[in-house]
């Protein structure tokens, strides 16, 4: 997985917030990376493989309500210090390649 962006500079063009939904608890996570089949996320929680999530991107400078979509978690590393990276496939992106 990648890793975050170094302090001081943004990956991103505006600031993206991300936030999980698994079937106990609602979180936030930053994002590291987003791909339309998938996007990684860096969390203080940590999340079951397999498990199905609802995910909410939005940003503050569009003053939109956020773009929510499910996706299944496929990849968890733990980082030294707390947190863990996780990967997030979407469901039914409606890809031609999405063979799931």
């Amino acid at each position: 997985m990648p890793t975050p962006a170094t302090p001081g500079r943004k990956k991103f063009p505006a600031d993206v917030t991300v936030m999980v939904r698994g079937p106990v608890t609602e979180a936030p996570a930053t994002l590291v990376d987003l791909t339309p089949l998938s996007l990684e996320v860096q969390s203080k929680f940590r999340l079951p493989l397999n498990e199905r999530v609802g995910v909410t991107i939005s940003t503050k400078p569009i003053r939109i309500t956020g773009v929510s979509i499910s996706g299944e978690v496929r990849r968890l590393r733990e980082e030294p210090g707390g947190g863990y990276y996780v990967r997030i496939d979407f469901s039914h992106s409606g890809c031609p390649t999405d063979r799931r």
